[in-house]
């Protein structure tokens, strides 16, 4: 009986933040429904002057950069004698983005990792490859994030706790570097170099300045701002809190955290709960920017175009 009691302790830890991420949700979801009831005076005329076009242009926005993340997973990944092309992780990477919106936060990743083995890729090396791309992407979410915002922030205090969080995050960086280097040398047949981190870092980092200039667009739809600060603060404050959502490990995709860190980073003359109603409506356009990727890609796969192809 030792055998079952010790499978049940290995997945407890998982099923226990399984369900932590699933509460939190929940929480977060109340949270900004609530925000948003009580805003609900200001947002009523606010409906009624949205720029639909600048709606429609983020989310084309958002589709397109669907393309840049399965660069960072081709660069990786093409050296091994398996079924990687870029083709077919265009394809994996888009067929799962539903995936994202399931309960628990982990399922994309899983699917993914699925989709991975099927290919013919060694186990150790789809484990150590997801762990390297979430830790590259909220990196470098961070980075470009806090480059952006200290080169508009006024507040000397908060450009400097900026600047601290940015340092903080480039010396883990280089001790989980070191690590990763470490533990995937383990793996037979790979060779880590440094430059295919450094090349796929900068497809990572271009997605983020694509999905920032998407927030910018929808953000402009509600004709807050006009200045060019302003606008370059928007795209800073959204890549730094979505980066700091990102590292709060019980909130998937870092719902409700992303939301009141870019209200307090952003600089408009906006009521708190109408700020956070908005902010958090920019899910709903990468949620279609999702939706609308994902068939995309169904279309042009069942099409047999090769440019995605199962």
């Amino acid at each position: 009986m030792p055998a079952p009691k010790q499978t049940w302790r290995r997945r407890l830890p998982r099923r226990l933040v399984m369900y932590i991420n699933v509460v939190f949700t929940a929480l977060a979801l109340l949270f900004i429904t609530i925000i948003a009831w009580n805003s609900r005076e200001a947002l009523a005329p606010l409906a009624s002057t949205i720029n639909v076009n600048m709606l429609v242009i983020a989310t084309t926005v958002w589709v397109v950069a669907q393309l840049l993340p399965p660069v960072f997973t081709w660069i990786q990944f093409h050296h091994w004698p398996v079924n990687s092309s870029y083709q077919r992780l265009l394809w994996i990477h888009l067929n799962r983005l539903p995936s994202k919106y399931l309960p628990g936060g982990i399922w994309n990743s899983l699917s993914r990792s699925g989709d991975y083995l099927l290919g013919g890729l060694p186990g150790r090396v789809t484990a150590s490859y997801l762990t390297l791309e979430m830790a590259v992407s909220a990196l470098i979410s961070l980075w470009v994030g806090s480059a952006i915002l200290l080169s508009t922030m006024v507040s000397s205090d908060v450009a400097v706790i900026v600047f601290l969080m940015s340092s903080l995050v480039g010396i883990l960086a280089l001790a989980m570097l070191g690590r990763f280097s470490f533990w995937i040398h383990q793996v037979p047949n790979y060779r880590f170099r440094g430059s295919r981190l450094v090349l796929g870092s900068l497809a990572i980092g271009f997605f983020w300045l694509m999905a920032g200039a998407s927030f910018y667009l929808y953000f402009s739809a509600f004709n807050y701002t006009d200045t060019a600060i302003a606008k370059t603060n928007i795209v800073g404050a959204y890549i730094f809190s979505w980066g700091i959502g990102f590292v709060t490990l019980i909130a998937p995709q870092g719902i409700g955290v992303s939301e009141i860190v870019a209200s307090k980073l952003i600089s408009v003359e906006v009521d708190f709960s109408e700020l956070i109603t908005v902010i958090a409506g920019f899910r709903l356009v990468t949620a279609t920017g999702d939706l609308a990727a994902w068939s995309l890609g169904k279309v042009a796969n069942l099409a047999g175009l090769s440019c995605v192809r199962q």
